[in-house]
């Protein structure tokens, strides 16, 4: 892998503020196995980063950001062997045709600042995935089986609300503690790939579900900090 970047910041008015960058990335990944059979990444993107900032007031920001991100098959999604899961009683398989993930994220939050090290806000966010990596059941392997697949596309989006706050409200002793915590509740999708859901009526004729939420991503998340 090797990688360039340019990054530039403007002030195009006393209240508003541009900072915008472009990076470029090479990607060269290249796995085989002993029966000879090979898997290979082998390109390079071009992705962009653009934040705005609009000073409502001498507390208040309003940002605006698009960037443009990526992530990669790791050796064990790429690589063509099966390995034994033991914890849970099945088969993790590799698959030599996976591609990287290109990622599109929009993000608009609404920033106030109560005192200096203080800070409310609440963020909205929406993310849409190209090719992103998931596990797919199969069904009709005599030991269950987990393969690492590409889907076209999957999308997460959801709303965020941020807290820093000073504890010296409760007493001189508390001047140099803060309490912080974020919340942040999310939805997310993709279609379930078609032989999928073939394979899944084919056990179960009532089976109706089209889509599913995207694996690994909790509905919600809660972080509370005293530092």
């Amino acid at each position: 892998m090797a990688a360039a970047y340019l990054m530039g910041i403007v002030n195009l008015t006393p209240n508003l503020k541009v900072v915008g960058g472009l990076r470029y990335e090479t990607t060269q990944l290249n796995v085989k196995a002993g029966d000879g059979t090979t898997g290979n990444i082998d390109l390079g993107d071009l992705l962009y980063s653009l934040n705005t900032i609009y000073a409502l007031n001498d507390k208040s920001n309003l940002r605006l950001a698009a960037t443009k991100t990526l992530a990669r098959p790791n050796l064990r999604e790429l690589a063509p062997f099966e390995q034994f899961d033991t914890k849970n009683g099945f088969f993790n398989v590799g698959n030599t045709q996976l591609k990287r993930t290109l990622i599109q994220n929009f993000d608009l939050r609404y920033e106030l600042y109560p005192r200096t090290g203080e800070l409310i806000a609440l963020s909205g966010f929406y993310k849409d995935f190209s090719d992103p990596i998931l596990r797919q059941f199969n069904p009709r392997a005599t030991t269950p089986e987990l393969r690492f697949i590409n889907i076209p596309e999957a999308v997460v989006y959801g709303a965020e609300l941020e807290l820093r706050k000073q504890l010296d409200i409760l007493g001189p002793a508390f001047r140099s503690f803060y309490f912080s915590s974020n919340v942040a509740l999310i939805y997310s999708s993709y279609d379930i790939p078609e032989e999928e859901v073939a394979a899944s009526r084919a056990i179960n004729p009532a089976y109706d579900r089209s889509s599913r939420p995207f694996q690994g991503q909790a509905p919600y998340i809660v972080n509370l900090v005293l530092s």
